[in-house]
């Protein structure tokens, strides 16, 4: 079975029913704290390489190795703050149990994971 846009809204639409509209909303953010705290450390790994440790500081350097990417971080980092617990809770579970799925698929990340094909 090809699990589509239509199949989801179906099922967000079932819930929707049966349950309070907060913890539908919880359920559709939940995979935003880790998706956004992601980006935001990328921005400083970039900040980091670039700025601190190979000087690039001068000219347009400036700007794409320290302005940019820490405007960037500060907006994830500001979207991030104004998640509902609900949605943090939910999206951090998410990522547990994704983890937990990797684990048993890798053997307690001993293996390497396959290919997936789509």
């Amino acid at each position: 079975m090809q699990v589509t846009s239509r199949t989801n809204e179906g099922m967000l639409f079932l819930m929707s029913l049966s349950t309070a509209w907060f913890i539908v909303a919880a359920i559709l953010h939940g995979g935003s704290p880790p998706g956004l705290l992601r980006p935001a450390a990328i921005y400083c790994v970039v900040i980091a390489h670039f700025y601190i440790t190979k000087r690039q500081r001068t000219g347009t350097h400036f700007f794409t190795n320290l302005v940019f990417p820490s405007l960037g971080a500060a907006i994830c980092v500001a979207i991030w703050l104004s998640l509902s617990p609900g949605a943090k809770t939910a999206g951090f579970t998410w990522l547990a149990a994704g983890l937990l799925y990797l684990a048993f698929l890798t053997k307690g990340f001993s293996q390497t994971v396959g290919e997936t094909e789509f």
